[in-house]
């Protein structure tokens, strides 16, 4: 498997989700908040994906629509890639 939920509709839903809890409690929500002017945004799912040249080697173009903001954060140094930013689904 690919993907694995750390954390799904607001509860822990596997142990590895204490690693990034520090990470999100001071760093993603504040940022979230703040660049949004969202005082109340919390984070509801985090999701690790796993790239592979074997299997998956990019994320296609979608929309989430079922998140107010959505936040990527790589893992890996080689990373090379970008930021996608739209507004809403018809942007």
């Amino acid at each position: 498997e690919f993907q694995l939920y750390l954390v799904k509709r607001l509860r822990a839903s596997h142990s590895a989700a204490a690693v990034v809890k520090q990470a999100i409690r001071e760093r993603i929500t504040p940022y979230v908040r703040d660049k949004f002017s969202c005082p109340g945004c919390v984070v509801c799912d985090v999701v690790l994906r796993r790239y592979l040249p074997s299997e998956r080697q990019k994320l296609p173009q979608h929309f989430d629509n079922e998140a107010f903001a959505t936040v990527l954060v790589a893992l890996n140094s080689g990373y090379t890639g970008g930021l996608y930013v739209q507004r809403d689904w018809n942007a």
